[in-house]
């Protein structure tokens, strides 16, 4: 007897878990393929509805899209493969790998993730599969491989950064505008040429490794902050600022002034003549992609081949200026955004030309920068091998 009504009392068990699922299944609120959890009750097993949360969980991951390398992207001189989905035209980015290259956090939400760029906020929904920038559909995203893709277009033009695209190869850089650098603001920008007790030119135009040090040591006692174009948009922050430039490329920048930049933690920007890399006395393009990788060199644009910019016109001009842009880029990963004019050399129609591609041009001397002048003609103080500590701290002073 007790048996049996141990039975009984199983089966109402059962029966009672049972009727719920059957009675929505009639109502029209489940149908029969609904997903079941298996539940042991005694020795039997009976299969109950998945819960609501799990199957939106489900529902919200992205389809796999498969993915193929089909190019690189440098963003400020990180490299980051970049793909298309089969039969697609889209480029995507992997958003890890975007966002360590970019320097960004990313906030991880319960369908996809956010992160701010260029003053904006971007989204993966994963839910619906959208790419959002605040809040506003721009495109597809992607999952390979259980990775986040993000399509390039909407970041490139979203981040405004300065872009050079080959079709196989995208650099993507942040550059200063003029418009974004504050007005009023008195910077001393030095010009130098060559570092080296070597002298196989125009003697005064290399200045002696010790007097180079000394220089750089006395900016160090002296609470002056080198700078570069890179600086000029936060340059009414910075106490002291002073910008050390060097026009060519010599050699004896990369074996006796880099070392020296090392040592005394400073910034310099060098003016490279594109074509001029590798040949006797330059730098080698393994020499200028270290300087560049340093975070302490910033590599800026001093034409092609040297020409008096104010004595060409035309598709010349526009080669010298726009070829050995893509040059440097090409090198560095970078795309430069500060033209030197050789020999001082320049006119209405460079500084026109020049705008196309640049955001700053620099003479060879005149004075004191302020930051209000007209960013195509800024001036600089020259620095000889004949310049003593002491006329070097009246330059700065």
């Amino acid at each position: 007897m007790m048996k049996l009504t141990s039975r009984l009392f199983g089966l109402f068990l059962i029966l009672s878990l049972l009727l719920p699922a059957s009675c929505g299944a009639r109502d029209g609120e489940e149908s029969a393929e609904t997903e079941r959890v298996p539940v042991t009750m005694g020795e039997e097993e009976i299969a109950l509805p998945a819960p609501e949360e799990d199957r939106k969980t489900s529902e919200a991951d992205l389809p796999e899209t498969v993915m193929d390398r089909c190019g690189t992207l440098f963003w400020n001189g990180r490299e980051i493969p970049l793909f298309r989905s089969l039969g697609g035209e889209t480029r995507f980015v992997q958003a890890d790998a975007f966002l360590e290259a970019a320097e960004i956090e990313a906030a991880e939400e319960k369908n996809g993730l956010s992160f701010p760029l260029g003053g904006k906020t971007f989204r993966i929904d994963s839910a619906e599969g959208d790419f959002l920038v605040e809040g506003d559909r721009v495109g597809d995203a992607a999952r390979f491989e259980n990775r986040f893709y993000i399509p390039l277009e909407p970041v490139a033009e979203a981040a405004g950064f300065a872009r050079l695209d080959d079709g196989e190869t995208v650099y993507l850089t942040r550059t200063v505008r003029s418009g974004d650098v504050p007005k009023g603001v008195r910077v001393p920008v030095l010009m130098y040429h060559a570092v080296s007790d070597d002298v196989w030119g125009i003697n005064e135009l290399f200045v002696r490794p010790s007097e180079m040090e000394k220089q750089l040591k006395y900016l160090v006692d002296h609470g002056y902050t080198t700078v570069t174009f890179e600086d000029l948009e936060k340059i009414d922050q910075i106490k002291k600022p002073v910008m050390l430039t060097f026009d060519d490329g010599y050699r004896d920048n990369y074996e006796e002034l880099f070392p020296l930049l090392r040592k005394y933690n400073c910034k310099a920007t060098i003016f490279m003549i594109a074509g001029k890399l590798g040949k006797t006395h330059y730098l080698t393009e393994e020499m200028l992609r270290e300087m560049a990788d340093s975070g302490l060199v910033s590599i800026q644009s001093h034409t092609v081949s040297h020409p008096k910019l104010a004595e060409i016109t035309g598709e010349r001009l526009r080669e010298e200026l726009r070829d050995s842009r893509i040059e440097l880029a090409r090198l560095t990963g970078r795309i430069p955004f500060v033209l030197c004019y050789p020999s001082g050399s320049y006119n209405a129609e460079t500084r026109r030309v020049g705008a196309e591609y640049y955001s700053f041009g620099i003479k060879m001397n005149g004075g004191r920068y302020n930051t209000s002048t007209d960013p195509f003609l800024i001036p600089r103080h020259y620095v000889s091998r004949a310049t003593s500590l002491s006329a070097f701290a009246s330059l700065i002073g």
